[in-house]
């Protein structure tokens, strides 16, 4: 009794932040949201990708460098590299042809950050895609983290115009959340 009355009253209340982020996607039909869920700088992130419509229109998706600009530009040109810069890579990957490693051939940290894609897989071809993966080299803590100065590019292929398109949303911190843990000790 003296052990279970001694362990209740050192029961300290410690506070855990997560991060979750998203991609909301609305636009000529497709409909979705991306998702990253980290719960600490020292955990793994998880994605999750829902998107409806799709209709094979779609190709590759990543991260870039810097936000969506504001509609300053010419429209045609918002989603230049000129504009988003390249993909997210803080650790400096070499991405030159024949050092990269292709789709689905290596482990995460042989691709650039941003290169979801290439890590996960290609939306090519498909009409709804809804997966989750686990990812352990994209941060949403630190200095290398996507929140808030990226923006996502899903390029879109709409075949009859024989052009592309790219939707385009900047990463936002949907909210840095807080929840109590309890942490029991004994003395």
């Amino acid at each position: 009794m003296y052990f279970l009355y001694n362990f209740g009253k050192n029961v300290k209340k410690k506070k855990k932040t997560f991060r979750i982020v998203s991609a909301l996607i609305d636009m000529r039909g497709i409909k979705g949201e991306i998702i990253f869920h980290q719960s600490s700088p020292f955990d793994l992130t998880t994605l999750t990708v829902n998107l409806t419509n799709l209709n094979g229109r779609v190709g590759p998706y990543h991260v870039h460098l810097f936000p969506t600009p504001t509609q300053r530009s010419p429209p045609e040109s918002t989603c230049s590299n000129d504009n988003l810069g390249g993909h997210w890579n803080p650790f400096g990957v070499n991405t030159q042809v024949g050092v990269y490693p292709p789709p689905y051939g290596s482990t995460h940290d042989l691709y650039e950050v941003g290169d979801l894609s290439s890590r996960h897989g290609s939306l090519a071809n498909a009409v709804d895609f809804q997966a989750s993966f686990t990812d352990w080299n994209l941060p949403l803590f630190g200095q290398n983290s996507i929140v808030g100065r990226l923006s996502m590019q899903i390029y879109l292929f709409f075949k009859p115009l024989k052009t592309s398109k790219q939707v385009l949303k900047t990463l936002k911190s949907a909210q840095i959340v807080r929840q109590t843990l309890f942490i029991h000790t004994v003395p």
